[in-house]
């Protein structure tokens, strides 16, 4: 649901990030990849991690987009032999999902794959976490770290009138004048998807 709202191609709204303390719409990623071709992009839990690093795949041009969740890397094998059937890595732009989810003791993983990073130069890498993300992560070159920030109250507005129509979409923002959680793409998408389901309802207005 938040891949078809929140990040569709038209970008009719900009979702907010912050680019080594710069503060960016995350629809300019294509040309900061293009001058930093290593980045590491930090949010929480349902802020459109996974959903941008798809909308960079169907957009990729230049390179071969590789999008890999690495919680499918399994133990004991190496990072190479994981990779192996994608092709050449100076021809790739290598999409990796999840440096959280690389188990308990991630360290000695985390070591192989910089190395391997470091290496094999891929043409473009982009890696996601939740924040703070790892500490001495050193895959080459210079690493950007690209935080996504929540929706602001008139981008949540803008998705609902969108997705609602005008009318709608005011009686929705009624119910979530500052909501927390409707500044989060995939928590807005369910609120939305319960709107639509349940008119008339009260929407449940915590994360839990």
């Amino acid at each position: 649901m938040a891949d078809q709202l929140a990040f569709c191609d038209d970008w009719t709204f900009d979702v907010p990030i912050d680019v080594d303390g710069e503060s960016r719409a995350l629809h300019d990623l294509e040309r900061i990849l293009a001058v930093r071709p290593r980045l590491l992009l930090l949010g929480d839990p349902g802020s459109g991690k996974s959903t941008t690093l798809r909308w960079l795949a169907r957009r990729a041009e230049a390179y071969r987009p590789v999008l890999i969740p690495l919680s499918r890397w399994e133990k004991g094998q190496s990072f190479a032999g994981f990779l192996a059937p994608q092709g050449p890595p100076e021809e790739l732009m290598l999409l990796l999902d999840g440096l959280d989810d690389l188990g308990a003791h991630p360290e000695p993983r985390l070591k192989e794959l910089a190395e391997w990073l470091s290496e094999a130069n891929p043409a473009q890498v982009v890696l996601t976490a939740r924040p703070p993300g790892p500490d001495h992560f050193d895959i080459g070159g210079d690493l950007t770290r690209a935080t996504l920030r929540e929706l602001t109250t008139s981008q949540v507005h803008a998705i609902a009138e969108r997705r609602l129509g005008t009318e709608a979409a005011a009686g929705f923002a009624a119910q979530v004048p500052r909501s927390r959680p409707a500044r989060n793409p995939y928590l807005l998408t369910a609120l939305l998807y319960l709107f639509e389901q349940h008119p008339g309802e009260r929407l449940p207005l915590s994360a839990g």
